[in-house]
């Protein structure tokens, strides 16, 4: 089970939160990130370190030491080629193991989301009204000389954009 409990929610935090701390990150999630964050770390340190050697290499007339960067340089190269071929498949993992722990935080969070939905658009059409009385308020001052308010047309626009997307929640 996905689900935890929350002795104490802190004062500060939002029905949203304390619904999305319920849910636990399960341990093969926290695995694949860890793994990756580790996979991550060791490319990082090796790139510094070829970095470092390829400008000691450039500035350095040492033949000796040359060859012997030169000989490191390769070895870095080719940990740096197997580091990358691991990326995919660490990736894949989180993706896998993010599959369960996503459809248990959409689940917990679903009803506030859909009456956030409904909210937000019972208040678009109170927005929708004002504007619509702005607009006739816009046009009568248009007749009597003044200069159009594109922002109003511009507003309408993005509210139909959102009430779309809001609609697709419910």
């Amino acid at each position: 089970m996905l689900l935890a409990t929350i002795s104490e929610p802190e004062p500060n935090m939002s029905s949203t939160a304390v619904v999305a701390g319920l849910v636990k990150m399960p341990a093969a999630l926290k695995l694949a990130v860890a793994n990756w964050r580790e996979l991550q770390a060791k490319y990082q340190q090796a790139h510094e370190e070829l970095r470092r050697l390829v400008a000691e290499n450039k500035a350095s007339n040492d033949t000796a030491g040359r060859v012997a960067r030169e000989r490191a340089i390769g070895r870095l190269g080719e940990a740096l080629s197997r580091l990358a071929a691991e990326v995919g498949p660490a990736l894949r993992a989180i993706q896998t193991a993010r599959a369960p722990y996503l459809a248990a935080m959409e689940a917990a969070l679903h009803q506030q989301q859909t009456e956030a939905a409904r909210r937000a658009l019972s208040g678009l059409e109170t927005v929708e009204a004002a504007l619509s009385i702005l607009d006739e308020i816009n046009r009568d001052l248009q007749k009597a000389g003044a200069e159009p308010a594109f922002y109003l047309q511009t507003t309408g626009n993005h509210l139909v954009g959102l009430r779309g997307r809001l609609s697709r929640i419910l």
